[in-house]
């Protein structure tokens, strides 16, 4: 599938066993492992349906790269990754707080660490037309998620 490239013929668990031609082990669990935990995350939406929701972020976040989609049924990821992480620069831990436009109604919002995967549901987001989102600390990237309620 050419997306990792730790399997070979000399090591077919792409796990490190073997070193390759000039020495170096390739050891894919990591990226195996990051590969479910996003499939965790997308596995909850039919991605058939997912597109690009820019209008719900505002038009800049200082400090922060950042992308949004929403499905059919109104359900948002929204993803806010440390732009220092872009520049291999060390990411201290920040809380962030986000002004969202979001149809007026209630949300379900959880915390969706792409590190671990492990969601954290936060407090219901009320929405008039737009809601202040606050996300604790969080080093490097983060995912979002928004369930309409009502």
């Amino acid at each position: 599938d050419n997306l990792d490239w730790s399997f070979t013929p000399a090591d077919a668990t792409g796990s490190a066993v073997v070193p390759i031609g000039d020495g170096q082990r390739l050891d894919g669990r990591c990226l195996r492992e990051w590969f479910g935990i996003f499939h965790r995350l997308l596995d909850r939406y039919s991605l058939a349906t997912l597109a690009p929701a820019t209008e719900c972020l505002p038009g800049r976040i200082i400090g922060y790269g950042y992308a949004a989609a929403t499905d059919d049924g109104g359900r948002c990821i929204l993803y806010f990754v440390d732009e220092r992480l872009y520049r291999f620069r060390p990411c201290s831990p920040q809380a962030l707080l986000v002004e969202l436009n979001l149809p007026p109604g209630k949300y379900a919002v959880q915390i969706f660490p792409p590190t671990t995967g492990a969601t954290t549901g936060l407090s219901t987001l009320h929405s008039e037309g737009t809601a202040k989102l606050i996300l604790s600390k969080f080093a490097e990237d983060v995912a979002v998620t928004t369930d309409r309620l009502s």
